[in-house]
């Protein structure tokens, strides 16, 4: 269960799972948006697994207010009702979350039915837990209704037993090479490109880090050019400048593949297939 939309790292790694327990004999029911979910839809589909809609319309604030709480508990009273109706049509012996919101919004029926029907729940991690003592609160209440946590890095583990989570609730499984159907074409390399695998969104941040270096670079006064043509070089020049800066930006990786910074992207999976 989740709220996806879209197909990117975490649902490609979320649906190698789901794919995976399905060829051992297991039976897969997805839950998914009513929004735009199409392509989610698709990959449920082609792991011959079943789905259905879940409610997910009401956002969780985060600042006091109260319409935005009212409405926030109305969703999570929905989507857990939901979740139940389903648990219990379809015998459910797991239910599969992956990331913290999908916990978050069934909560009530995820602790009903860890104790009334001893569903195990298993929530995979792709992103580190935020700080601060408010998170801290929040995912120690997360942590009772929840059996298990995958996190995909070392990192990632760090940081949610930083968060109270107890060791014994967490396990650490590596992204793997997703599988695709269309057959893979081997390209030339390229010496020093380097692509980038994520979101450019705001909740990442490699927006704001972009934009900090390119007014860094800026901050240099221009040379004032005398002729249209003397201009035009000299603009050409900045901008080429510029690339070369912004093409110098280094990011830390582990081992496994992560990054150990806050809201980076899941890359294990790209850096795997390279």
């Amino acid at each position: 269960r989740s709220n996806m939309a879209f197909v990117s790292g975490v649902e490609r790694m979320s649906f190698e799972v789901l794919r995976t327990l399905g060829r051992a004999g297991a039976d897969v029911h997805c839950i998914v948006n009513r929004w735009d979910s199409s392509a989610v839809v698709a990959q449920a589909e082609a792991i011959d697994a079943t789905w259905s809609f879940g409610y997910y319309r009401y956002p969780i604030p985060r600042r006091p207010s109260l319409t935005g709480w009212t409405l926030a508990a109305w969703d999570i009273a929905r989507t857990s009702l939901d979740l139940w109706r389903d648990m219990r049509r379809h015998r459910a012996t797991h239910v599969f979350a992956p990331e913290f919101n999908a916990v978050l919004r069934s909560l009530p029926a995820l602790w009903l039915a860890r104790w009334v029907l001893g569903v195990r729940v298993i929530v995979r991690l792709g992103n580190a837990p935020e700080p601060g003592w408010f998170y801290r609160w929040l995912w120690r209440g997360l942590a009772t209704g929840v059996d298990v946590f995958v996190p995909n890095s070392r990192f990632i583990e760090r940081e949610l037993l930083a968060h109270g989570v107890t060791p014994r609730k967490s396990r650490v499984v590596f992204n793997t090479v997703p599988h695709r159907d269309e057959p893979w074409v081997s390209r030339p390399r390229v010496p020093g490109r380097v692509v980038f695998v994520g979101q450019i969104i705001p909740l990442k941040g490699l927006d704001l880090l972009l934009q900090a270096l390119a007014r860094r670079i800026e901050r240099k006064p221009r040379k004032a050019a005398k002729e249209p043509a003397e201009a035009f070089h000299l603009h050409r020049q900045a901008q080429s400048q510029r690339g070369r800066t912004l093409a110098m930006l280094l990011l830390p990786f582990d081992a496994d593949y992560s990054i150990p910074l806050r809201r980076a992207p899941d890359v294990g999976a790209a850096c795997a297939e390279a």
